[in-house]
C-alpha cells in the first residue's frame, strides 16, 4: 500500500522543519522548549504547502516569516510544558 499525496505532503512538512530545526533554529524565543519549536517549524511548513510554495528556498523564508510572527503573538503558548 502506498501513501496518499496527502500523506506524502505531511511527511514532507515534518521532514521540512526538521531541517528548520537546524538552519533556522535561533528564530525562536529560547525559553520554547524542543518539541515546541518542532511544532512550530511543522505548522509553519504545512502553511508553506498551503500557500502552494514548493522551493525550499521559498519554503524557508515563508516558515520564517511565519514563526517570528506567532514568536511575537504568543512567546509562551504552553504553560504547562513538562519540564525535566
Amino acid at each position: 500500500m502506498g501513501l496518499s499525496d496527502s500523506q506524502l505532503d505531511t511527511l514532507g512538512c515534518a521532514s521540512d522543519a526538521t531541517l528548520a530545526l537546524q538552519n533556522l533554529g535561533d528564530a525562536l524565543a529560547g525559553e520554547w522548549r524542543a518539541e515546541r519549536r518542532f511544532q512550530a517549524w511543522y505548522a509553519a511548513m504545512l502553511e508553506a504547502t498551503q500557500a502552494g510554495l514548493l522551493l525550499a528556498p521559498e519554503r524557508e523564508a515563508f516558515a520564517l516569516e511565519w514563526v517570528r510572527t506567532i514568536g511575537e503573538d504568543q512567546p509562551r503558548t504552553n504553560r504547562n510544558e513538562h519540564h525535566g
